[in-house]
């Protein structure tokens, strides 16, 4: 992988309207460059961390590359129930030490959608299309790798993707060579869920993560719980009534069921609900790339 990472694309809100686009299923799992020659394969992160310790079941070459030298591009999945999980694969990369009992209880599968290298031949300043082709002709089909369904129905690709669970579609130019950058020559458009809940506080921002609205959610038995933190995605002026809304709602009582987080948060009082825009919530409740579109005061 070159040193400034993979080809990356662009966060937009709809897919394009131009003719001529490739659609590709985005799927929800770990990026991932598998350089495949010698009878190994070599895979790295996007910030070319070794992952082949976590993954011992994808460091042999696939039958169909048996004998060849490729640079394949692609994520790294695990399915649970029917569709690629996120926690499922981090949780294959918190356990390193186990990582043979984990390829057997929650194996993975590379899905390849680029080739940037073929038999010592650099592929990726070719265009898409001659890309794909040379993909295609390669015969990944097994449990392990996979090639990654393309198709030029953008619509179609968006109403499979979305009853299938998965995260949204990349759209790509059928023109544009691979390069190491966030290009609008490839755009990501995602399947967002929208949804309304408490607003229990304010976090502080972290080296890491932005700072946002604590927000709530009723557990089994009534319990108000934490299930994420939401970035404020609202104009400055919002941004100034919402921050003084919360400030007259400051609370010195901590939630019983409050995360111990290392980042200080200022609980406050009932009062407030929030529309937030999520991907979707994972097996323990939690948002995952949540933002609050808007804040207003709860009805009572």
């Amino acid at each position: 992988m070159a040193a400034d990472g993979p080809m990356l694309p662009t966060l937009v809100d709809g897919l394009p309207t131009r003719d001529g686009w490739c659609y590709e299923p985005k799927w929800d799992g770990w990026r991932c460059v598998a350089v495949v020659g010698d009878g190994r394969v070599d895979l790295r992160s996007r910030r070319a961390t070794d992952l082949a310790p976590y993954f011992p079941e994808l460091t042999r070459p696939p039958v169909a590359l048996a004998g060849r030298r490729a640079v394949l591009d692609g994520e790294v999945v695990v399915q649970r129930d029917g569709r690629p999980d996120f926690d499922a694969i981090s949780g294959r990369l918190t356990t390193r030490r186990l990582a043979d009992w984990a390829a057997h209880e929650s194996p993975a599968t590379f899905v390849a959608f680029d080739l940037l290298e073929l038999d010592g031949l650099v592929l990726a300043d070719e265009p898409y299309t001659a890309r794909r082709e040379a993909l295609e002709g390669l015969g990944l089909d097994g449990l392990r790798w996979a090639l990654t369904p393309s198709d030029g129905d953008g619509e179609a690709v968006w109403a499979a993707t979305g009853d299938l669970g998965l995260e949204g579609v990349v759209a790509k130019d059928p023109r544009s060579a691979w390069r190491p950058c966030r290009s609008r020559r490839w755009l990501k458009a995602k399947h967002w869920r929208h949804g309304t809940f408490a607003v229990m506080g304010w976090a502080a921002p972290t080296d890491k993560e932005p700072a946002g609205l604590v927000v709530g959610a009723l557990g089994a038995v009534g319990e108000l719980r934490v299930i994420g933190v939401a970035p404020l995605n609202v104009d400055r002026e919002t941004r100034i009534a919402v921050m003084g809304l919360i400030d007259g709602l400051r609370s010195e009582r901590v939630p019983m069921l409050a995360p111990r987080w290392r980042r200080p948060v200022q609980w406050v009082d009932d009062g407030l609900v929030a529309n937030v825009r999520y991907l979707e919530r994972t097996p323990t409740g939690l948002l995952r790339h949540a933002s609050a579109r808007s804040v207003r005061p709860s009805a009572r």
